[in-house]
C-alpha cells in the first residue's frame, strides 16, 4: 500500500481502469492532472459514454467512511461519476445515488 497520497491516487486510477476493462468497458485515462474527469469508459455492449471521477476511499478515526464529492458535477451536457478504490480491502465500488429531497 502506497504512503505518499499522490502514489495512493494514481494506485486508485489503475486499479479503477482494472475494474472497468474487467468488465468489458473501453476505458481511458486523462492525460491531466488536475482535471475533473480522471477516467472515460464506453460500454462495449451499448455504447453508452460515461465520465469517472476516482476517489481513495478514506476513513475517520472512528471507523466512518468520509464520501466525497466531484469537484464539478457536469462537463458540458455530461454527468461525472464517481467510483471509490478502498486500498485495504483492494475493492472498487460504486455508491448509490442518494434519492433528491421533496421541497
Amino acid at each position: 500500500m502506497p504512503k505518499n497520497v499522490r502514489l495512493k491516487g494514481d494506485y486508485s486510477e489503475n486499479s479503477a481502469v482494472l475494474y472497468f476493462q474487467k468488465r468489458d468497458f473501453y476505458v481511458f485515462k486523462c492525460c491531466q492532472n488536475h482535471g475533473a474527469v480522471d477516467i472515460i469508459t464506453i460500454d462495449s455492449r451499448n455504447r453508452s459514454l460515461k465520465l469517472w471521477d476516482v476517489k481513495t476511499q478514506s476513513y475517520r478515526k472512528d471507523g466512518t467512511k468520509i464520501s466525497r464529492l466531484p469537484r464539478r458535477k457536469r462537463v458540458g451536457h455530461r454527468i461525472i461519476n464517481i467510483i471509490y478504490y478502498d486500498i485495504d480491502k483492494e475493492v472498487c465500488f460504486i455508491p448509490k445515488k442518494r434519492k433528491r429531497r421533496k421541497k
